[in-house]
């Protein structure tokens, strides 16, 4: 009988390297010891992790593939709010980023002329979260033109009716995210100059004008303290999920390209600035 020697008690199963994850790992290992392995980005299958009491999955990409190759607790650090992850009582940790009030306000506050803003989303896994987006978005006294997508090809279209918004919202929705549709959100700002409120700083640093960016770091060490609280006997329906804190990311360049003036107030909060 072969037997797994183990250094940690827990794992971290993560998507790929480089950034933002290296960051969001140093977190976790801030607060646990863990274990860690790699996806290679979906060409090989996810390790045997029984032996592990609890699975730290980093990056939204992970989160559903290690639940359900593992029967343990998940801590997921970068959830997407998903109608079908809200059931896993499993599953706790991070939201990939800050809460819709903390966005939209910093929206408002850079943008404040806004009155309507577009958003495009997959209805089959995030109509929930659209309920929680819009009802922030009409507190602040903002309309949303919504679309709904399950393919870029999809989120193209939708975009070629956007025509009288002051500006697109990214939401943190899998097809939004995709490389694809990412592309086609730039086409069509550059091309109807609306600004583009990117979900993440890497979003910002590709093209979109500002983000309310999470905190990587803060990211970790959340995660790492939930998987430490669970080691504790907590369970993970106790935890629940929580949000990052968030950056201010700013496109110099882009502003330009659109002609949006920049707020001082907003430009003094920001973290980092790309020109």
């Amino acid at each position: 009988m072969i037997f797994l020697l183990l250094s940690a008690e827990v794992a971290v199963v993560k998507w790929g390297d480089g950034e933002p994850w290296n960051t969001i790992e140093a977190g976790i290992k801030k607060i646990v010891e863990a274990d860690v392995f790699s996806l290679d980005r979906g060409k090989k299958g996810v390790p045997n992790l029984q032996n592990y009491k609890v699975v730290i999955a980093r990056g939204w990409q992970t989160v559903e593939k290690v639940l359900s190759a593992f029967s343990g607790n998940v801590v997921g650090a970068g959830i997407l709010p998903e109608d079908n992850l809200k059931k896993e009582k499993r599953l706790c940790g991070v939201y990939l980023v800050p809460s819709f009030m903390d966005q939209l306000a910093l929206l408002r506050e850079f943008l404040p002329g806004v009155k309507k803003i577009g958003v495009v989303f997959n209805i089959d896994k995030s109509s929930s979260m659209m309920k929680n987006f819009e009802a922030a978005a009409t507190n602040l006294g903002i309309s949303c033109e919504k679309a709904t997508a399950q393919t870029p090809g999809q989120v193209n279209i939708a975009l070629k009716f956007m025509k009288e918004i002051d500006a697109f919202f990214m939401v943190p929705d899998e097809v939004v995210l995709q490389d694809a549709s990412f592309k086609f959100i730039l086409m069509a700002s550059y091309g109807n100059l609306f600004p583009v409120y990117g979900v993440t700083r890497e979003y910002v640093k590709a093209g979109a004008l500002f983000s309310l960016s999470p905190d990587y770091m803060d990211m970790g060490e959340k995660a790492g303290n939930m998987a430490k609280k669970i080691l504790g006997g907590s369970k993970p329906s106790s935890l629940g999920k929580v949000y990052p804190r968030g950056e201010v990311v700013i496109n110099l360049r882009i502003a330009e390209k659109l002609g949006v003036d920049i707020p001082r107030s907003v430009m003094s909060k920001a973290k980092e600035v790309f020109k």
